[in-house]
């Protein structure tokens, strides 16, 4: 049996002291570069105005592309429709951008805000859906009261 020296022993204690020092350094650190408090994000920007304004850009880029089609030069005005939205909500964008990083950082926080979207969004687009019906119905209804008019107004003049 052969007796390893002792300075080896030695070797093997400071290097794993050093590895446990350089454990509990990086552990204790981590707090650093923690996220900040979910409460602080709130009080930068409640997650009901986040909501808010992310849905009002949905809705706002959607109309910017249906409208590019038509008007290409639309893009050109993109931060003047941005710049409204953030004036309507009473914030700049430096405020937004600064309270959706820290809603960022906490993935439920952005799951709850992604599926109040989505509701909304579905719920518009019902509302939406409904409306066209109803005015497709109308103006069916509008032609065909065309027509008989139209039908009647010429059994009128043959009968003249």
């Amino acid at each position: 049996m052969r007796v390893k020296p002792k300075i080896f022993n030695i070797q093997h204690s400071i290097f794993t002291q050093i590895v446990l020092i350089a454990m509990a350094l990086l552990v204790g650190g981590c707090g650093f570069f923690r996220s900040p408090e979910k409460e602080r994000c709130h009080r930068l920007l409640p997650r009901e105005q986040v909501t808010e304004i992310l849905l009002d850009m949905y809705l706002l880029e959607g109309y910017l592309s249906d409208r590019q089609n038509y008007y290409p030069q639309t893009r050109d005005s993109v931060d003047y429709y941005f710049a409204a939205i953030f004036h309507k909500h009473g914030l700049s964008h430096a405020e937004f951008r600064q309270a959706l990083d820290c809603y960022l950082l906490h993935a439920d926080e952005m799951m709850a805000i992604h599926e109040e979207l989505l509701n909304r969004l579905t719920i518009q687009m019902t509302e939406a859906d409904a409306e066209l019906e109803q005015f497709l119905q109308r103006q069916q209804q509008m032609q065909q009261s065309d027509s008989m008019l139209t039908d009647s107004m010429e059994v009128d003049f043959m009968r003249r």
